[in-house]
């Protein structure tokens, strides 16, 4: 079980986080959904309105070096499990040095089963994303979403960013594979950082 209490960031902790986001996107861009770290704004944007406090447990996934983590830490309750799941191995290792106290498993999204039952949760509550949807092979990123749905509980939550007009082909395509597996889609919210805009969208089972 995660701690409530995040570790603080440092202008070093976040200049390493930089320089871990760039080394990682330059080797797997693919795996990598930005150049940087996300804005804080954009992980209170997430987690608004999900009743996190009375959540049983919880997933992060692309965790990345942990912007969108310390945001969730400060809204879950002290019994909710919270822990992530990041492919990437360099950002993964990275996410553990700044947050030692969130189980991480080093891995793919699509065993999402395996990692729930490892963590001894009979299912999810919420599942947080900032993974790189749009360039997800469409048969991984439907095996992802099957798995996710399926251990969602009835009125579970999927919140999920991107960087990427709404109106792109590939963000449509996404958000019509989301209408298919959802009951309710809210419409994106619009979350400005310093140079790009982000979307983010709630889903529920």
């Amino acid at each position: 079980m995660a701690s409530r209490s995040g570790r603080n960031q440092t202008p070093l902790t976040n200049a390493r986080d930089h320089m871990a986001f760039l080394a990682a996107f330059l080797r797997s861009p693919a795996q990598v959904s930005a150049l940087f770290p996300t804005n804080p704004e954009i992980g209170r944007a997430m987690v608004r309105g999900l009743d996190l406090q009375r959540a049983h447990a919880v997933v992060e996934f692309g965790p990345g070096t942990g912007a969108i983590t310390k945001t969730v830490l400060e809204v879950i309750g002290d019994s909710t499990t919270f822990f992530a799941v990041e492919l990437n191995e360099q950002i993964a290792k990275r996410f553990a040095k700044n947050f030692p106290q969130v189980p991480l498993f080093q891995g793919d999204a699509a065993d999402i089963a395996r990692f729930t039952t490892e963590i001894g949760a009979s299912h999810l509550d919420a599942v947080i994303t900032a993974l790189p949807w749009t360039t997800i092979p469409k048969k991984v990123r439907a095996r992802i979403l099957d798995e996710t749905v399926r251990l969602l509980r009835p009125g579970g939550a999927f919140t999920w960013v991107t960087y990427r007009s709404v109106k792109s082909a590939g963000v449509q395509e996404f958000m019509g594979e989301l209408a298919e597996r959802f009951s309710r889609v809210e419409p994106a919210i619009a979350v400005h950082q310093a140079m790009v805009q982000a979307h983010v969208q709630r889903c529920y089972r």
